[in-house]
């Protein structure tokens, strides 16, 4: 795809030393390709920074979707896409001239137009070769996805239990399909990110990665952690002046 689109070879491909990237299949065709493999530290999730902090950042967006609508586990990956297409609209630091992705990869500019509240409920219009007399013109569903289409969007039919896409869908972003925490009365639920490293911000808008560097910025960061973990709370005891002043206040007398 990338060759056809852009009519540009690859030429590096980094991967975690997975067993799908190393059997003797692969590394044959990547060598046929004329394709170099570069591979990460086994275990090391930092050595490939550019990969897994935006994992880090999918995966929370998803888990906070997930819960503003009270949601079904269920629907994680649709919520996990979505959160990728919104992303891919966005201005990003590794790109020049606060570009989006959308815009660096398909060379256009990305609409807004079609962007919809996840989790809402939407009407998707039944065609009038499904119809009946008497029948209801449109279905009840749960907004979930979009598509490569800009006017079509995914959507799931629970009275079905099926997920298709429509074009001719009314929307209530007001209102959640499942019953959210705030609806019943509930205070909802405070999700906080993972604590931030600042060589994972280095790592996730670059393509050189210097592990020692790495390192260093580990031991130091768990050096303070310790430090401040173990540094005494010192409680100030008053002064004998001012316990004078007390036990005076005390029997009445005017300090």
């Amino acid at each position: 795809m990338v060759e056809k689109l852009h009519r540009k070879p690859i030429q590096k491909l980094r991967t975690d030393r997975g067993a799908e990237y190393t059997s003797n299949e692969f590394c044959h065709f990547l060598h046929e390709a004329g394709i170099e493999a570069r591979r990460t530290t086994p275990y090391t999730p930092r050595s490939n920074g550019v990969t897994e902090r935006p994992n880090l950042t999918i995966i929370g967006t998803t888990r906070a979707l997930i819960q503003a609508v009270s949601a079904p586990k269920e629907f994680w990956a649709e919520g996990a896409m979505t959160t990728i297409y919104v992303r891919d609209q966005l201005p990003t630091k590794s790109l020049k001239a606060g570009l989006t992705p959308y815009e660096g990869w398909f060379e256009k500019l990305a609409s807004y137009e079609n962007l919809r509240v996840w989790g809402c409920i939407a009407y998707a219009q039944v065609p009038q070769e499904k119809l009946k007399k008497l029948d209801k013109t449109a279905c009840k569903c749960i907004f979930i996805g979009y598509t490569m289409t800009a006017t079509q969007y995914r959507l799931y039919d629970p009275e079905r239990k099926v997920v298709f896409t429509a074009r001719d869908v009314v929307f209530e972003e007001s209102k959640s399909y499942y019953p959210t925490d705030i609806e019943n009365g509930r205070v909802p639920q405070r999700y906080y990110a993972p604590e931030f490293q600042r060589w994972e911000e280095k790592v996730a808008w670059g393509d050189e990665f210097d592990e020692e560097e790495a390192d260093a910025e580990l031991g130091r960061v768990s050096r303070v952690k310790e430090k401040e973990k173990n540094k005494a709370v010192r409680v100030e005891e008053p002064e004998e002046e001012q316990l004078v002043d007390l036990a005076r206040f005390d029997e009445g007398e005017n300090v």
